[in-house]
């Protein structure tokens, strides 16, 4: 693999880019970039995505433009060198960086939530019309976005869900939905109960992301949704599968689906 020809379509990448192709399709270039600079350094491929993504959060601190213009900047700085974010610094440093990151994004998000719950009257001063149970529940997600809980469980009709607080692959924080299901089949109850949840993180600004499972989202007296028809449910719900974002344990049976991010 000649350099020429990795930085002629890297070129190509940020023309695309500029010229409006959607996202779907400048992943998949950058995929393809990674891998043409592994044949290039006669690297794994897993070596090059590591020095791209602590790449890409180095030039978000120095840019201004989307994430995908940051990975293009950082897969033409690598292009030139392939340690040009590491240098002459220790082995593991780029592992340890994004971790320090990763824990400062964590204590930074949980401060912020937990000072505006103290702050009841800025959060609540304009919530007149949510009374008692409602009221309750908004305090109940502030006190799990701020890491006073570890799991909030919401009940609505005959549908259930459970909520913990997550940190995506990127450091982004996010409410995980770790299960949804409902009692009685066929009449909307997980839904409605997933529209209200997808509501409050759309107030909050917060990312929501599941692992789609049979074995814990949608389950009924009678049965359930099938794996496939489960995605189609979440997709139809606004989510989509994101395994770029996933921080968990990978599971090709069960994708990773986000929404709000």
């Amino acid at each position: 693999m000649q350099k020429e020809k990795v930085v002629d379509y890297l070129y190509d990448i940020f023309n695309s880019k500029k010229n409006g192709v959607q996202e779907e399709g400048i992943n998949k270039m950058i995929s393809k970039a990674v891998t043409m600079l592994s044949e290039l350094y006669g690297v794994d491929v897993s070596e090059i995505e590591k020095s791209l993504k602590l790449g890409q959060q180095i030039e978000q601190e120095h840019t201004k433009v989307d994430v995908q213009f940051q990975k293009i900047i950082a897969l033409q700085h690598l292009a030139e060198k392939l340690d040009y974010y590491t240098g002459s610094k220790p082995k593991d440093w780029a592992e340890k960086e994004l971790s320090t990151e990763k824990s400062e994004r964590l204590n930074e998000v949980r401060e912020m939530f937990g000072r505006l719950l103290r702050d009841e009257k800025f959060i609540f001063g304009n919530l007149d019309e949510e009374k008692g149970s409602k009221l309750n529940e908004n305090k109940q997600f502030y006190k799990l976005l701020s890491g006073d809980l570890n799991t909030l469980k919401m009940d609505e009709q005959y549908a259930h869900a459970e909520l913990s607080f997550e940190q995506l692959e990127d450091g982004e924080m996010a409410i995980y939905l770790s299960e949804i299901w409902s009692a009685v089949r066929g009449n909307g109850y997980a839904t409605k109960l997933l529209n209200k949840i997808k509501n409050i993180c759309l107030k909050m600004d917060v990312p929501l992301c599941l692992r789609a499972s049979t074995t814990n989202n949608i389950k009924t007296n009678g049965g359930g949704l099938n794996q496939n028809d489960l995605v189609k449910w979440y997709e139809k719900n606004g989510f989509r599968v994101a395994e770029k974002y996933n921080n968990f344990e990978t599971d090709s049976t069960a994708p990773f689906m986000i929404f709000n991010y």
